[in-house]
């Protein structure tokens, strides 16, 4: 299995400060992937990425709680080149004991 892409995706709360903050650090963004529902940070071109998105956008990705702040919750996400090896890659992991939620 050959991974492309990898995106670590953060619940945040505020786009406009978040990417404030990012860029006054000197980091940039993948507008193809940033819109006004989420921010694409890019931490190292063509190979990991962090999505940053609001609450709303994010609580539609899992059906469990936001953490409060008291925690840390991401969810990771891998790029690989079709639907069809996205479809291998579940098979194979439930075959081995995942859990779908």
């Amino acid at each position: 299995m050959k991974v492309k892409s990898i995106f670590v995706n953060f619940p945040i709360k505020d786009l406009k400060k978040t990417r404030e903050f990012w860029t006054k650090h000197g980091f940039s963004f993948n507008e193809k992937f940033s819109d006004d529902r989420a921010l694409c940070l890019v931490l190292n071109e063509g190979l990991i990425y962090s999505m940053l998105i609001p609450h709303e956008m994010f609580s539609t990705f899992t059906n469990r709680p936001i953490a409060d702040g008291s925690t840390m919750q991401v969810l990771t996400a891998i790029q690989v080149d079709s639907r069809e090896e996205v479809d291998r890659i579940v098979k194979l992991a439930l075959e081995k004991s995942a859990t779908r939620y």
